[in-house]
């Protein structure tokens, strides 16, 4: 994967272990990034109980992509990891489906993503939080610091 990068003048950072999920006061905040035209590009996911906002990190700067209100499934990653997580949740997500339906999905996604690209880890954790905390203070938060 490296010899091909470099053959298409890609820089790619390839880790193990990233932990890409932390938690500040009762919100799940994920994470990703990206390097693109000499630019770091970050991308963050705030989620608490029942809201959720996604924000950009770009040049120290922070701004608010979007943010609503309910249960959501939301993929961050390269557009062929989105393609398998959409498609396995489609598949497999019905109209009975329920909260212990959702971790069961999520977990398939997560392992049939890791078995067709190394851009996502065969070991994960899922994490949850029941706090219907307010994301956008978070997001405050991290735009003043």
């Amino acid at each position: 994967m490296r010899k091909k990068a470099e053959e298409l003048k890609v820089k790619i950072s390839v880790t193990n272990f990233k932990n890409k999920v932390s938690e500040r006061d009762g919100i799940l905040i994920g994470e990703v990034s990206s390097f693109e035209d000499g630019v770091l590009k970050i991308r963050r996911l705030y989620a608490s109980a029942g809201n959720y906002a996604i924000a950009e990190l770009r040049n120290s700067e922070l701004t608010l992509i979007s943010h609503g209100k309910g249960s959501n499934f939301i993929a961050f990653g390269n557009e062929f990891t989105k393609q398998i997580a959409d498609k396995c949740f489609q598949d497999n997500w019905t109209k009975k489906s329920n909260f212990q339906d959702a971790v069961k999905i999520i977990k398939l996604c997560m392992e049939s993503a890791a078995r067709k690209t190394a851009s996502v880890s065969k070991q994960f954790n899922l994490v949850q939080t029941t706090l219907s905390n307010d994301v956008l203070i978070a997001v405050e938060k991290d735009r003043q610091s």
